[in-house]
């Protein structure tokens, strides 16, 4: 699985998640942001996850009230503005990058790197937008929102993302299957 991959990350909808009790957590509207997808600027860049996960980032914040994010009120403008700081991938660290974008737009902004689930979690309970890495080889890298999870009875943890390929939160990802986890960052404006 490492060295190549398989292409997958190991997303799962609804539908595929295990039977059984669990407790869940969703950061407070993440259903009703228009999130971008790859696919809407597929002719303005290439291998783009990045520049589209810091493109979401910034529209959770500007849906929150942080309206000087959005360039001229408009998502793609606003990923143009972000893929020309981010650029194409693979890209391996990101907050320097949203970090610059957020100063040129006069948003202060903080960010806590983690590798730790308890910090993911409380996280998402303090309903603060996270970008995680996952690695599906050695050149399969992929940028994700993470905003929610589903903690089972188990012991199993499933995080909700958005996949920066569909338009939705209902993407899962179970820590540990399909793909390795490499880090997360939370975000979060003064």
């Amino acid at each position: 699985m490492f060295l190549l991959g398989d292409g997958d990350y190991g997303f799962l909808s609804p539908h595929q998640l295990p039977k059984g009790r669990y407790i869940a957590r969703t950061i407070d509207d993440a259903s009703s942001v228009a999130w971008m997808t790859t696919s809407e600027v597929s002719d303005l860049a290439k291998n783009h996850c990045a520049a589209v996960a810091a493109t979401n980032i910034a529209l959770y914040h500007a849906h929150q009230g942080a309206k000087q994010l959005l360039v001229n009120d408009d998502r793609v403008a606003t990923f143009q503005a972000l893929h020309r700081i981010v650029n194409n991938g693979p890209v391996a660290m990101l907050v320097p990058k949203v970090r610059i974008f957020y100063r040129q737009r006069g948003v202060p902004m903080h960010s806590q790197t983690s590798r730790n689930l308890k910090a993911l979690k409380f996280g998402v309970r303090n309903n603060l937008i996270q970008a995680a890495l996952l690695v599906d080889g050695l050149f399969n890298w992929h940028w994700v929102l993470v905003v929610g999870y589903r903690q089972y009875q188990d012991g199993r943890l499933f995080l909700q993302l958005v996949n920066g390929w569909e338009q939705t939160t209902e993407k899962y990802y179970e820590v540990g299957a399909g793909s390795f986890w490499m880090s997360s960052t939370t975000y979060w404006l003064e």
